[in-house]
């Protein structure tokens, strides 16, 4: 257990940061799953499942016909944010003082 908790894992670290970075903006991106699992045949699927990227999806393709551009870029624009400053949290927690050379 010394060995792997001072050999391999601080070798293994920076592997876990960049997967730790894809796994949080993949978490964000859930829009083909809910629209495809949770929406019926050709129709939304109820606002309780909606995340942001569903939430524009609807904004610009409504299903009354009048398209609501502003809302749709919004809530992408606060998708591409959430996405920066979340992997911005993880790369800090994620990150090592200092640098160790093996």
């Amino acid at each position: 257990m010394r060995r792997f908790w001072h050999i391999t894992m601080p070798l293994m670290w920076d592997v876990i940061g960049v997967c730790a970075v894809l796994w949080a903006i993949g978490a964000l991106k859930t829009f083909e799953f809910v629209l495809v699992f949770a929406g019926a045949t050709g129709s939304l699927p109820p606002t309780g499942l909606w995340t942001f990227s569903v939430y524009a999806y609807a904004g610009a393709f409504p299903s009354d016909g009048v398209p609501r551009y502003g809302i749709a870029s919004a809530a992408a624009v606060l998708t591409m944010v959430l996405t920066v400053v979340l992997t911005l949290l993880v790369r800090r927690v994620m990150g090592r003082r200092e640098r160790t050379d093996y």
